[in-house]
């Protein structure tokens, strides 16, 4: 899986990226054959911003952002906002044969 990371308006101490990217790869292991994910490190103001973007076949596009005021914990909002996302997911998709 190809991984993009972009950073904006602020920098980014390169542990938090390595970090952030090792929990996307951990959490996009329940989505099904992803191929591409996007993060993206946006600072507004005081509040330091998070985007996930999970990129999965036939056009499905996940995504999550999580705000605070650092990066890890904004990273730690949207992992579990992506991981909310997959686990609806995976649980809508089982069909019981009867």
């Amino acid at each position: 899986m190809r991984i993009l990371v972009t950073v904006r308006h602020d920098e980014v101490p390169d542990g938090v990226r390595e970090r952030t990217v090792e929990l996307l790869r951990k959490a996009a292991k329940l989505a099904s054959r992803p191929h591409r994910a996007e993060i993206v490190f946006n600072a507004e103001r005081r509040q330091k911003v998070v985007e996930l973007r999970l990129f999965s076949p036939r056009g499905k596009v996940h995504v999550a952002v999580g705000e605070a005021q650092d990066y890890v914990a904004a990273s730690d909002r949207a992992i579990e906002q992506l991981r909310h996302q997959l686990d609806r997911g995976t649980t809508r998709t089982k069909r019981r044969v009867s």
